[in-house]
């Protein structure tokens, strides 16, 4: 709109149906139908602020419906409006800092303000960062969380929002002549009000644990083996567990790590295979409700893309790309093979 002014305004809906069967050998048992209406306004602006500081506000509204013909026929709505504004400051070489406040205001949950908070020093001769961030949080739960009805489990209205505060820091390292990056974060958040699945109690239902924390190490790997192929792999190690009474939270993995190689094979062409892997779950049986330690799992994927044209996009992938047979939470098996494909113009 103005030299040092930049906006932007996005409008965006979904309509998804999605539609579940249960069957057994010659015989339909039914189906479930879910559908979820979903639409958002959000706009921004960003100028330019005295002594090297850029200034971003604006706002979101979002209205969401889901209508849920199982788990005991769930027709819900929410909305909310939210505000924010961010500060990014860069006081000095080398020097950045950021700031920033967001409000939000549910019509279900009522409002909640967070904020958060950056820091990163890159040094003179640009090989290695170190930063630090710390920042509040606001999650509502879920229509399913709140009014959902099934064989073995029920809903709780009562629910309450979770809310949470961390940190983390870390450290990365550019390595020379552009071969890539290495990255060590070390995290920490505590969440009061955290939304859990309580099978203590038939029927199973969901409850707020008092409180909660998370913490861990995640390790980032970019590397440039060889003119236009690159390495990335990942690690986490995670513990989350009840702040009362110390029990393993459920469906937190203690390990997760992935890899995955991409080229640039020249003429548009591009393209990757990876692999996920996680291990150390706990859960609970689906069907007797104890508690269980899940198997760990790996899973391949392949994908691709040929910029056909400047403006022209094909992409293709392929997911689970073995067809293996897991469950990432117990009782319900993952999807098998899956191919997907895409097309982008940019006018």
């Amino acid at each position: 709109p103005a030299p040092g002014w930049t906006a932007r305004v996005t409008a965006g809906g979904q309509d998804r149906r999605y539609v579940s069967f249960e069957e057994s050998p010659g015989v339909f048992a039914g189906t479930t139908t879910v559908r979820n209406v979903r639409g958002v306004l959000d706009a921004q602006a960003t100028c330019d602020g005295p002594g090297s500081q850029k200034v971003t506000a604006g706002f979101t509204a979002e209205s969401e419906s889901t209508r849920d013909s199982g788990y005991g026929g769930i027709d819900q709505r929410q909305t909310f409006i939210a505000a924010f504004a961010e500060d990014q400051w860069h006081p000095a070489p080398g020097a950045y800092l950021t700031g920033g406040l967001r409000y939000d205001d549910f019509d279900t949950f009522g409002s909640s303000v967070t904020g958060r908070a950056t820091a990163a020093w890159l040094t003179p001769d640009r090989s290695v960062k170190l930063r630090a961030s710390c920042g509040t949080g606001f999650n509502a739960p879920s229509f399913l969380e709140l009014y959902g009805v099934a064989q073995g489990y029920v809903g709780n209205p009562g629910l309450r929002p979770e809310r949470s505060r961390g940190g983390d820091a870390g450290i990365d390292w550019y390595l020379p002549r552009r071969r890539g990056t290495l990255s060590a974060t070390w995290f920490r958040s505590d969440t009061r009000d955290l939304v859990v699945y309580d099978f203590s109690v038939y029927p199973g239902t969901t409850a707020n644990v008092g409180r909660a924390r998370a913490q861990g190490l995640e390790l980032e790997a970019r590397l440039a083996l060889a003119k236009d192929l690159e390495l990335r792999a990942n690690y986490t190690y995670l513990e989350a567990d009840d702040a009362t009474d110390g029990t393993r939270l459920l469906r937190r993995p203690r390990n997760s790590a992935g890899a995955g190689l991409w080229r640039d094979f020249g003429g548009g062409f591009s393209g990757g295979a990876g692999v996920q892997a996680v291990a150390g779950m706990q859960d609970v049986d689906a069907l007797t409700y104890a508690p269980v330690s899940d198997p760990g799992y790996a899973v391949a994927r392949i994908y691709g893309e040929w910029r056909a044209t400047a403006r022209l996009s094909l992409r293709a992938r392929v997911e689970n790309l073995l067809n293996k047979a897991y469950q990432p939470v117990n009782g319900y098996p993952a999807l098998g093979r899956g191919i997907f494909g895409s097309a982008q113009w940019k006018l």
